[in-house]
């Protein structure tokens, strides 16, 4: 669905959960959400799974920043395939391992390890971020290439 107010609109791509189904199930229905203001093109890639339908793929190209599951809904090649194939200009992990917030219990894992190697083998722009804010600016994110905003451990908590 589409939902627009003022210079805000919001797309809404029905899409599936990661993960195989069980036998005799259907997969689980999801959405990614594609989040446009302020001249930016920000998608929320949610619990999907890594091949999505094709005929997303035009709504998925050129966005600006890709809010991206890493190592817990998505594995490592599938996290790959999905930035080679959208080539977003930034991307924000999501979905980890926080420390004093997830429960070991939880199974989701740190992504520490991503972030060190996409500086380091990939050469990717890296953005430890102090805090829990971002702030983006469109002009300064358009000439962007490979760059990550890693929360790491900041969370919001008012």
């Amino acid at each position: 669905g589409r939902f627009a107010l003022g210079d805000v609109k919001i797309i809404g791509l029905a899409e599936k959960h990661a993960g195989d189904p069980q036998p005799g199930e259907t997969a689980l229905d999801n959405a990614i959400e594609i989040l446009e203001t302020g001249g930016l093109r920000v998608a929320v890639w949610g619990d999907n799974r890594a091949a999505v339908d094709p005929s997303l793929d035009h709504y998925l190209r050129n966005v600006d920043v890709l809010i991206l599951p890493i190592e817990a809904v998505l594995t490592d090649e599938e996290v790959k395939a999905v930035l080679a194939k959208y080539e977003p200009r930034a991307v924000i992990p999501a979905h980890y391992f926080v420390r004093g917030l997830t429960s070991d219990a939880s199974g989701v894992e740190s992504v520490d390890g991503w972030v060190n190697d996409q500086e380091k083998a990939h050469h990717a722009d890296v953005r430890r971020l102090q805090g829990a804010d971002l702030t983006l600016n469109g002009a300064e994110l358009k000439a962007a290439q490979r760059r990550i905003y890693y929360f790491g451990n900041h969370v919001a908590t008012d």
